[in-house]
């Protein structure tokens, strides 16, 4: 099995995935969404879209913010693309109208749950007014593969994080993983790809990940902006 790593910000994500996708020709796809988190975007993506936008108006006149450029700010612009439905399974859908194959949902539907009851506070007026006012610069998309792809390769630690809540981010890892190995017996597919976010591909970090527990080859693994990595 294939592992393609992504960063979920990234603006070109759809365009590289479909590239990946038309090059690799995969007969099935494991998508780092869970179903609670597909029927919810599905049915909600339109109307939560309008009510952020209408939140940003008013924290963009009490920021004093023009709203065009309150919408192009780095935290704003990651919450607007979180809303809709993941650029990874957006372009996996595409792909498989076209080619044939399937994508399956692997993410822990509770864990969505969780995370996306907390989007009526994310993308409330006073949040983003408070968003709008942090100034740091998020490192740039090549900066944040060349990160990754260092981690990836051993060649910089992994990072300790999710620490704080590390039984939760574990079950969360463990289901995907058993739903991964589920899929692919029931389906038996040929060129099998799973796509997530990236930090999936790393070893020995101090939360056990895919590629530890299904001991997949530095070979098998690719970052959604170069391919293979080395």
């Amino acid at each position: 099995m294939v592992l393609l790593g992504a960063i979920h910000r990234d603006p070109l994500g759809f365009k590289r995935t479909t590239a990946f996708l038309w090059r690799y020709r995969p007969d099935l796809i494991l998508a780092e969404i869970s179903p609670f988190a597909l029927e919810y975007r599905q049915k909600n993506a339109p109307r939560l879209y309008r009510e952020f936008r209408a939140n940003l108006r008013t924290a963009a006149e009490s920021a004093g913010i023009n709203f065009l450029a309150a919408l192009k700010h780095p935290q704003i612009s990651r919450i607007g693309r979180q809303l809709h439905l993941p650029f990874e399974y957006r372009a996996s859908a595409a792909y498989c109208r076209e080619f044939g194959g399937e994508v399956v949902p692997v993410d822990w539907s509770d864990f969505s749950r969780g995370w996306i009851d907390t989007w009526p506070e994310l993308i409330s007026a006073a949040n983003l007014e408070v968003l709008l006012r942090i100034n740091d610069r998020p490192p740039s998309m090549p900066e944040s593969y060349d990160l990754a792809a260092r981690i990836i390769t051993g060649r910089f630690p992994a990072p300790i994080q999710h620490l704080d809540d590390a039984d939760r981010w574990q079950t969360r890892e463990e289901h995907i993983i058993e739903t991964i190995l589920a899929t692919l017996e029931v389906r038996q597919p040929i060129r099998p790809v799973y796509i997530g976010g990236w930090q999936h591909l790393t070893r020995g970090g101090p939360l056990p990940s895919i590629r530890d527990v299904l001991d997949i080859e530095l070979t098998e693994c690719f970052l959604l902006d170069r391919g293979a990595i080395s």
